[in-house]
C-alpha cells in the first residue's frame, strides 16, 4: 500500500496486520472486549433476522419466528381410524423491526510520523483498529444489557408461599437466598409457572461466588447438590456490563429464543470512492459478533501541511423482544433483584 492510496488490497493488508495483533496474547488481553451479555444474546437466539432490500425500509429488518400456538388436540374422536388427516401446521411469522441502536468510533494517524517505514504506519492503524473494535463492542454490550431490563415480564410465581415478591417490575429475593440451594429450586418452579422451556441465567455477580464455590465443593459428598443445580440451567455473568449500568444487584432469567438481535450495513464490501469531499466507504465483518458488519468511512486529508488518515467505524443494530408468543403476558424474560439484608 503506497502512501495516500487505499483500495481493496490495502484493506486486506490492514486486516491481516490487525489479525496478527489480535492473536498476540498480550495485545489480545489489552484489546479483547468485555461482551458477556452480547455473547448470551447470540447464544440464545433462534429468530432469523433478514435485511430488507426496499430502500424505503432502510432502517428496518424482518425478524422471523415459527410459532405453534393452536390447540390441535381433539378429545371427541372415536375408536375408528381415518385416512383423511385434518392437520394443523405451524405458523411462520415475521415482523418488521427498527434498526434503532447506533454506535460509532473514529481514529486517525499522521503519515509523517512514520515516514520511511510504512510497517510502523500499518501497525499503528492495525492497533488503532483493534482498540476501536473493542470500544464499539463494549459500548454495544452496555446498551444490550440495559435494554434487557425493558423486556421483563410479570413473574407468575411470586408472593405468598414463595421466596419472591414482585416489586416495580422485579421479583425481589432476600440476599440470603441468592445461592443455588436457596434460589434454584424456586426458580425451577417459576420456570414451569411462567411457561419457560429452559433457563438461561445472566447476572452481574449475584451468583458468581456461589457458582465458583459449587465447583470447588464438587468433590465433597455434601457439596455436590449445588453444582448439580447449576448443571440444570445455563449460568452466565457480565460483571463489567452490569456494573456500568448499575445493575449489579439484578439477575436476568431468559427463556432462550425470547429476544432477537440484528444489524444492517449500508456500505458494500468493496471500497467505494466518493468525491466532494473525497472519502472511501466499505464494510467489514466484526471479529466478535457473527453477522455484524461495520460501515467504515476512510478519509485522507492535508491539515497544516501534514497528511492524516482517518477512519470512522459505525454499527447499526436493533435488539427486540419476541413480539409473537403463544401466551401474550409471558415475555420470556424475568428480572430478579437481590434484596439487601436488613
Amino acid at each position: 500500500m503506497a502512501a495516500g492510496e487505499f483500495n481493496k488490497t490495502a484493506l486486506v493488508e490492514l486486516q491481516l496486520r490487525m489479525e496478527e495483533k489480535w492473536h498476540d496474547k498480550v495485545k489480545n488481553r489489552d484489546y479483547n472486549p468485555d461482551m458477556a451479555t452480547a455473547k448470551v444474546i447470540a447464544e440464545q437466539q433462534t429468530a432469523n433476522v433478514k435485511e430488507i432490500e426496499d430502500e424505503s425500509l432502510d432502517r428496518q429488518v424482518s425478524v422471523n419466528w415459527v410459532d405453534f400456538c393452536q390447540d390441535n388436540a381433539d378429545d371427541e374422536v372415536t375408536d375408528d381410524d381415518s385416512c383423511d388427516i385434518q392437520a394443523t401446521e405451524p405458523e411462520s411469522k415475521s415482523q418488521l423491526e427498527e434498526i434503532d441502536t447506533f454506535v460509532q468510533a473514529s481514529y486517525k494517524v499522521q503519515e509523517e510520523k512514520f515516514r520511511g517505514n510504512f510497517v510502523k504506519l500499518e501497525e499503528a492503524v492495525a492497533v488503532s483498529l483493534l482498540a476501536t473494535e473493542k470500544n464499539l463492542i463494549e459500548k454495544l454490550n452496555l446498551k444490550l444489557a440495559a435494554k434487557l431490563l425493558t423486556f421483563g415480564g410479570v413473574n407468575r410465581y411470586a408472593g405468598a408461599g414463595t421466596i419472591g415478591t414482585n416489586v416495580a417490575g422485579y421479583t425481589e429475593i432476600d440476599a440470603a437466598n441468592f445461592t443455588a440451594e436457596g434460589f434454584f429450586p424456586y426458580l425451577q418452579q417459576a420456570r414451569i409457572m411462567n411457561k419457560f422451556s429452559s433457563l438461561l441465567v445472566l447476572d452481574g455477580g449475584n451468583l458468581f461466588q456461589d457458582n465458583y464455590k459449587s465447583q470447588k465443593y464438587l468433590g465433597n459428598d455434601d457439596g455436590k447438590a449445588a453444582a448439580s443445580m447449576y448443571g440444570d440451567l445455563s449460568y452466565r455473568n457480565d460483571l463489567f456490563g452490569f456494573a456500568s449500568n448499575a445493575m449489579e444487584d439484578v439477575t436476568i432469567v431468559l427463556d432462550p429464543g425470547s429476544v432477537a438481535f440484528g444489524s444492517k450495513s449500508r456500505f458494500s464490501e468493496e471500497p467505494r470512492k466518493i468525491d466532494n469531499p473525497t472519502v472511501t466507504r466499505y464494510s467489514v465483518p466484526s471479529n466478535y459478533i457473527p453477522g455484524l458488519r461495520y460501515d467504515v468511512t476512510y478519509k485522507m486529508e492535508c491539515i497544516g501541511g501534514k497528511i492524516w488518515h482517518s477512519w470512522t467505524y459505525k454499527i447499526r443494530t436493533g435488539f427486540w423482544l419476541n413480539p409473537i408468543r403463544c401466551n401474550e403476558d409471558v415475555t420470556g424474560i424475568l428480572l430478579f433483584k437481590k434484596k439487601p439484608a436488613a
